[in-house]
């Protein structure tokens, strides 16, 4: 398995993309979160072609996992010409 550093794949859904502000966020909170507890991915991904946490791939979609260029499914910037 090869890690390419890509951008996430264009199908990966999160809520983040319908409701949350990043106007709104308090950087002293999100600071003081990733000191107490680090680092985390917490957010619910899911796949805009399956609607689901599994990809067209059967592969769990994350960030991370939707970042990796060698996915047959992934669709980065390039696909959009």
């Amino acid at each position: 398995m090869t890690n390419d550093a890509k951008p996430p794949c264009l199908n990966l859904r999160s809520k983040d993309m319908f409701y949350k502000d990043p106007a709104s966020q308090d950087p002293e909170h999100e600071a003081l979160i990733e000191r107490l507890y680090g680092r985390v991915e917490n957010k619910a991904f899911w796949c805009q072609c399956t609607q689901g946490g599994r990809g067209p791939d059967d592969q769990p979609v994350s960030k991370a996992e939707c970042s990796r260029g060698d996915r047959k499914c992934y669709k980065g910037l390039e696909h959009l010409a």
